[in-house]
């Protein structure tokens, strides 16, 4: 609108200029023509002058807004450029920690099943954790194909910016033409006023022509801010699918972790488990050997045994004879004399039946305790010494874990051998649990369980030091730290009890 006033300025300028001319030329009719050249290309000069001016202005204020609008545009396509680069590098370390995970998951799962086999009372809970560990296998292959998703609609979007910044690139192009040419048109109303007149009408229709295509390219930039916004909206999204993947990684890792600890229980246990079983190999061969020898015995006294009765009945009818012969001769001392043999050879033969039944019973006893031996160790029992032990894997205080000894028919451990505690302190390995020790009688009067007192000891360095109501006593299996120690008896820990094996 200020460069149309201008112009209308310029045309009444114009007219003005001309009357006051042609009343100039009608007042001095007698002045030379030189004058009136002279005041006639002054005259046109203004006019020229005032127009170029016009004009210039408008070009400059054309190239700035297109040199501003290209700029923001090239900004904002290298801002987004670089967080596209940001997102795909995350990306590439999530793919790369998920495969790690992959990997991890199998080989556990591989360990699962080697420890499955060795342990099949434990097979059933690893079978749930398996189909636990494949069912957040699957949820992350659907969040890695939703992230491949998100993906490939970034890579369509930094598609069609890189087509709008093409648009952007050849519009500019266009403008640089259309600067070029109103150049040569500004060169060509130097050289005449009329010709400024047409041309005029020419550089208002391309003035409005200038005008559509700004407004088309305050379309496009707008444009541009909306998939700038899409693309900030895909971001977000990309981020927020970023961190759940981060956190099913943390839940895998986490689950990772407690298989590893089932792994190392189990291990722990089929050690135990093992050298239970060897302890109970060794009692079965040697109760074996002792039953065989009882047998060899029992077949003896059993030789012996009809041997006896061929014997008594030789003698018993050698008596008949010699009754005969007593009859027939009255030998009175002679008979009395076998009276005696016979029953002395009577009390042999019962003796020897009484030997026999003993024998068949201590074999019958000794058969049910290797019976009820072998289902006390499939209950976590372990033998030795004639005693069996058991570990807990769950945590009490010490009232409570003795309670659960005497629900499994016994209590809390009584160690009274160096044997016993090597034994113990071997299947705890790198833990620790209680014992059935306390002075809760009598501060520094260390009691078992069945009330006998204190005598041999085998107490950590500098323990027992009561450092805060410490009545209770545990063991300690960790290396270099073998030994008993005093804990307060409400604390939480792992119990052992023990009982008689027979």
């Amino acid at each position: 609108m200020e460069a149309k006033r201008k112009m209308e300025m310029s045309k009444v300028a114009f007219k003005n200029f001309n009357a006051a001319s042609y009343n100039r030329f009608n007042s001095y009719e007698d002045n030379n023509e030189q004058d009136e050249g002279e005041v006639a290309n002054h005259s046109s000069v203004n006019v020229v002058s005032g127009a170029n001016s016009l004009q210039v202005r408008c070009y400059k204020f054309t190239a700035v807004c297109s040199i501003l609008l290209c700029v923001l545009l090239i900004s904002a396509v290298s801002v987004l450029w670089l967080k596209f680069n940001n997102l795909t590098l995350k990306n590439n370390d999530l793919q790369t920690n998920y495969s790690n995970l992959v990997l991890e998951k199998d080989q556990l799962q591989t360990s699962y099943k080697n420890v499955t086999s060795e342990r099949d009372q434990l097979y059933q809970k690893l079978n749930i954790d398996k189909n636990h560990l494949q069912t957040s296998n699957k949820k992350l292959t659907a969040e890695r194909d939703q992230l491949q998703t998100s993906y490939n609609k970034v890579i369509v979007e930094k598609d069609q910016l890189q087509t709008s910044y093409n648009n952007l690139t050849v519009e500019r192009d266009r403008l640089k033409n259309s600067n070029n040419n109103l150049t040569v048109e500004r060169d060509q109303l130097q050289t005449s006023y009329n010709t400024v007149t047409v041309e005029r009408d020419q550089l208002q229709t391309s003035y409005n022509t200038v005008t559509v295509e700004r407004d088309q390219l305050q379309t496009s930039y707008n444009t541009v801010t909306v998939e700038r916004d899409q693309l900030q909206t895909s971001y977000n999204t990309v981020t927020v699918e970023r961190d759940q993947l981060q956190t099913s990684y943390n839940t895998v890792t986490v689950e990772r972790d407690q298989l590893q600890t089932s792994y190392n229980t189990v291990t722990v246990e089929r050690d135990r488990l093992q050298t239970s079983y060897n302890n109970l190999t060794a009692e079965r061969d040697q109760l074996q050997t002792s039953y065989n020898k009882v047998t060899v015995e029992r077949d003896h006294l059993q030789t012996s045994f009809n041997n006896l009765t061929v014997e008594r009945d030789r003698l018993q009818t050698l008596y008949n004879n010699l009754s005969m012969e007593r009859d027939q001769k009255q030998d009175q001392a002679k008979c009395a004399d076998l009276v005696k043999e016979i029953e002395k050879l009577q009390t042999n033969y019962t003796t020897l039946r009484n030997q026999n039944e003993q024998l068949q019973t201590e074999k019958d006893e000794i058969r049910k305790e290797l019976t009820n031996l072998a289902a006390q160790v499939r209950q976590g029992w372990l033998y030795f010494n004639a005693k069996l032990f058991f570990i807990s894997t769950d945590k009490k205080s010490w009232p409570e874990s003795r309670q659960e000894c005497k629900k499994k028919g016994g209590d809390l451990v009584i160690i009274k051998t160096k044997e016993e505690q090597d034994f113990l302190v071997q299947q705890l390995g790198n833990s620790k649990a209680w014992i059935g020790l306390n002075d809760k009688g009598t501060e520094g009067i260390w009691k078992w369980v069945d009330g006998t007192v204190l005598t041999t000891e085998y107490w950590t360095p500098g323990e027992p030091n009561n450092a805060g109501n410490e009545d209770c006593a545990e063991i300690w299996g960790f290396q270099g730290k073998e030994g008993w120690n005093d804990m307060p008896c409400g604390n939480k820990g792992k119990w052992i009890c023990d009982k008689p094996a027979s």
